[in-house]
């Protein structure tokens, strides 16, 4: 009897920890379960955040209010994918890059990525996004 009321208690265990982690997972990044995986009505929902000729700081305090992480960043080149095959092609830029992640265990993993450039007043001149799922 011993032995099965410790492999029950085991399982009772694990069960409880799949519950947290998934619990966990799902506050948070809670705000980040709104976001579109289209592009261009990610980059909509974007703008409608932190709208071309906000400042980099209230950018970046918006972006990391709804879940993202942010750093500035010197991008060489970029390429911003506006439609299948079609792409804006963007050189020497200095850039607030936040990014997003929600992952539910054993299911999917999404990330966002947003790329603010700025210019010398650190003022928002354009808005680079990109989207990516991966299911397990």
């Amino acid at each position: 009897m011993k032995n099965v009321s410790r492999s029950s208690g085991y399982t009772v265990g694990v069960l409880l920890v799949i519950a947290l982690c998934f619990i966990l997972t799902a506050c948070t990044g809670i705000r980040l379960f709104g976001l579109s995986s289209n592009q261009q009505r990610l980059r909509g929902q974007i703008l409608s955040l932190v709208p071309l000729g906000t400042t980099i700081n209230l950018a970046e305090k918006r972006m990391r209010r709804n879940g993202f992480t942010c750093k500035t960043v010197h991008l060489i080149a970029f390429r911003d994918y506006t439609a299948p095959g079609q792409f804006n092609t963007f050189s020497n830029l200095d850039c607030l890059e936040c990014r997003g992640r929600r992952i539910v265990p054993l299911i999917s993993d999404r990330n966002w990525a947003t790329w603010f450039a700025y210019n010398t007043n650190q003022v928002i001149t354009n808005v680079m996004v990109q989207t990516s799922a991966t299911a397990f």
